[in-house]
């Protein structure tokens, strides 16, 4: 687990993610919503599977590093898609 308060974690966590995955966390964050074909395009990914990959190596190693993912995986009209819900440790003051 990294050490220090969440908000460090989370960056920390962050700057040790490939490029894709880094790059996938800035869509969603800026967005705030975003579908998969969506984020294919942006990230210029060609089969699901990939998105899958980036996604889940995220939920896999954000809570070996005591990290709080910082999105939900939802449905939108039968398309998945990603919710931002915050960075772990940041307030809205």
């Amino acid at each position: 687990m990294l050490r220090g308060d969440a908000a460090e974690r989370y960056a920390r966590f962050v700057a040790g993610l490939p490029e894709r995955s880094q790059r996938f966390l800035d869509l969603v964050k800026t967005r705030g919503l975003v579908r998969m074909g969506e984020a294919m395009k942006a990230l210029g990914v060609e089969i699901p599977k990939a998105m899958g990959g980036i996604t889940g190596s995220i939920g896999r190693w954000a809570p070996e590093r005591g990290v709080t993912v910082p999105y939900e995986t939802i449905s939108l009209e039968g398309e998945r898609a990603w919710k931002w819900i915050g960075e772990p440790g940041a307030s809205d003051d």
